[in-house]
């Protein structure tokens, strides 16, 4: 159909709705990505939400704008280093103020925008890139706009997943408690009661609510990671010559260095698959150097502005050099064209290998300060964050007509709710619930600190014994990232799922295989899994920062 520029498109309701959505998927978003390292930009989702708030009274374009608005917010989390940086950080002893997560997540956010903006002409209109997401978010608005019945039958599973998700998360962590957090599974293993290594089910509706999004592969390959580390290691670990005691916190300190290794050595090959889309994102950014306008002199003002902030905020928040702020700048501008790149073609964004090889490559400026390291690979992972989510709201708005210029008003206004709830909501959740707890594992900021450790201190960061395992995970994660990309792509596990299936507790695990499974189930009834499953973890999240606030007042 041709672009249809009538209509409101930057109005108080598109805005609005997309606030109210965007807060809802950002705390979403948190709350997922502290306990799983998973997280969704939202943008379908939020196109739906967006509609149903304002019982299908918004336009086309506007619509378009809040998704743009909810996709921002969405994303601040990730790009403020809320699911990895920041709780490495705080793992490091140094956590970092409210102010300064939201004063990171803004400048990183508002430098990966107009990033967004300059790579829009050359990936979208020129090389038209598909971005899956942007043509499915597209089909989902076309759709609710299109045929009432069809509107009614999409937004339904949705607020009905998330009905489900909050009644069933207060029965767990709100009053009455009648809901225990994990179902334990009777037996032993080796001796050890299966209790003590932390194997169960999970009752949260969010982990099953993952599972109905992410699909089996995913969840099989992090339930085979968990087995291979909690069902043959950790037995070893007990019973053989390194006689650690049977304590899943000291257990999981162990695991969690081959878990790490195993993603790192995915990670690697990520990179080098990504080698071509180097000189592609030279190719971008010089073709949208080339571009003349009065949007990009203000864009330059801004940038320039947001680059100074920048500095000065990681200084004073990290502590970090200006130079050593300045270089991961450089390397932000180079990742973030790769990353939207790469999120054009295959719709995957290698966010956290460009944020970790930016921490290798800051290790040797920073010996023995893995806090440096791991603030300067924040930098690069937060922003490009920013840039593959606003392109992604770009594609729909290209084939609705909608304002660039707009989409980017949008997308900082979002960014900016993001920011100012973000670090809140992250306190509440810590203080509720504990870093690294088992309701709170923080899988990637695990990642993070580790990587961080090692090029900052060397192989004496590895606990006694874990070499050896740390070598055959790095190279079985290599191994298997390079055969995801054969045509046995599809029979092989997946390196970075079995990594996290390492660092969660094992019934989250089960609980998201139990979800995938169901995800086989209602497709085969031609349901919405992944709509469902949104809505449960929109619902579970919200009641789970309730909670937290609840508590935090004395009140449960």
């Amino acid at each position: 159909m041709p672009p249809d520029r009538s209509g409101p498109e930057l109005t108080l309701r598109a805005v609005g709705s997309g606030l109210l959505v965007g807060a809802l998927l950002c705390v979403a978003n948190l709350y997922m990505g502290l306990k799983t390292g998973i997280w969704d930009g939202g943008h379908v989702t939020a196109s739906i939400l967006a509609f149903a708030l304002v019982s299908g009274r918004l336009s086309r374009l506007e619509n378009n704008t809040a998704q743009t608005v909810a996709a921002a917010v969405a994303a601040v989390p990730a790009a403020a280093g809320l699911l990895g940086s920041v709780p490495a950080l705080e793992l490091l002893g140094r956590p970092v103020p409210g102010w300064g997560i939201a004063v990171w997540g803004f400048v990183l956010a508002i430098l990966g925008i107009l990033l967004g903006a300059a790579l829009r002409r050359r990936l979208l209109e020129e090389e038209k890139l598909p971005f899956p997401t942007a043509v499915a978010t597209a089909e989902v608005i076309e759709v609710l706009h299109r045929d009432a019945h069809a509107a009614r039958e999409r937004t339904r599973p949705l607020i009905q997943g998330a009905i489900a998700g909050a009644v069933l998360g207060w029965f767990r962590d709100g009053r009455p408690s009648l809901i225990p957090g994990t179902l334990p599974i009777p037996g032993a293993i080796s001796g050890i009661p299966m209790e003590t290594l932390g194997i169960g089910i999970s009752t949260s509706p969010l982990l099953y609510g993952v599972g109905l999004v992410v699909g089996v592969q995913i969840a099989s390959s992090m339930l085979l990671g968990s087995a291979l580390a909690w069902g043959v290691l950790a037995p070893w670990l007990v019973r053989g010559p390194l006689r650690l005691a049977a304590n899943q916190d000291g257990l999981w300190s162990w695991l969690s260095w081959p878990g790490t290794a195993l993603l790192v050595g995915a990670a690697v090959v990520s990179l080098l698959q990504q080698i071509g889309a180097f000189a592609g994102a030279l190719r971008d950014l010089r073709a949208a150097g080339d571009h003349r306008s009065r949007e990009r002199r203000w864009g330059l003002l801004l940038g320039a502005a947001a680059v100074a902030a920048t500095i000065v905020a990681g200084r004073a928040i990290f502590g970090l050099p200006v130079w050593h702020t300045a270089l991961a700048l450089v390397a932000l501008v180079i990742g973030a064209s790769v990353c939207a790149r790469a999120a054009g073609l295959t719709d995957i964004t290698p966010l956290g290998p460009m944020g970790q090889a930016t921490q290798a490559a800051m290790g040797g400026l920073s010996p023995g300060q893995p806090a440096l390291n791991i603030a300067a690979g924040s930098v690069v992972a937060g922003g490009a964050t920013h840039t593959s989510t606003l392109l992604w709201s770009f594609g729909p708005g290209a084939r609705f007509g909608a304002s660039p210029r707009n989409q980017v008003v949008a997308a900082i206004v979002g960014s900016a709710l993001g920011a100012l709830i973000s670090g809140p909501a992250y306190r509440l959740l810590v203080r509720a619930y504990g870093i690294g707890s088992p309701r709170l594992p923080v899988p990637t900021g695990f990642q993070w600190k580790a990587m961080g450790e090692v090029v900052a201190g060397g192989l004496a960061a590895l606990p006694a014994g874990a070499l050896p395992a740390v070598v055959i995970a790095g190279a079985l994660g290599i191994v298997l990232a390079l055969l995801a990309s054969t045509r046995f792509g599809q029979r092989v596990p997946s390196p970075m799922a079995m990594g996290i299936g390492i660092l969660v507790p094992v019934d989250f695990c089960i609980a998201i295989v139990i979800g995938a499974l169901l995800l086989a189930a209602i497709r085969r009834l031609r349901r919405e899994g992944p709509v469902i499953g949104a809505g449960l973890i929109a619902g579970d999240a919200s009641v789970g920062l309730l909670a937290a606030v609840l508590r935090s007042l004395g009140a449960l």
